[in-house]
């Protein structure tokens, strides 16, 4: 019996609550008119987010295809090649060597 009563209320309040006819017209309008500027403020987000995403993918592309074209154009030349003979310096140890602040400290003087 408990359990009826429950079913009975609830089902009351289901059928009350779905009717459209309570809420007053300037309320309806409000919120049709905020529901208008959300989509509206929505639709410029999605937009601009799609508009950055096709930006970025028509750049990448023209990117690539620049890069391909100046591999093509641009010759870059090979390492050199080392030489053959010897370059080595061969320095003479049989020449005496004087210290150089020595020579300078008797200039000076």
């Amino acid at each position: 019996m408990k359990d009826a009563n429950l079913f009975v209320c609830f089902c009351l309040l289901l059928f009350v609550s779905c009717n459209e006819d309570k809420i007053p017209l300037p309320v309806q309008e409000l919120v049709t008119e905020r529901m208008k500027l959300f989509k509206l403020a929505q639709d410029s987000i999605c937009r601009s987010v799609a508009i950055k995403k096709a930006e970025i993918a028509v750049d990448s592309f023209f990117l690539t295809l620049q890069k391909q074209y100046l591999l093509d154009s641009i010759h870059v030349p090979l390492k050199p090649i080392k030489p053959s003979i010897d370059t080595q310096l061969i320095l003479d140890k049989t020449l005496p060597i004087k210290p150089l602040w020595d020579s300078l400290s008797l200039k000076i003087k």
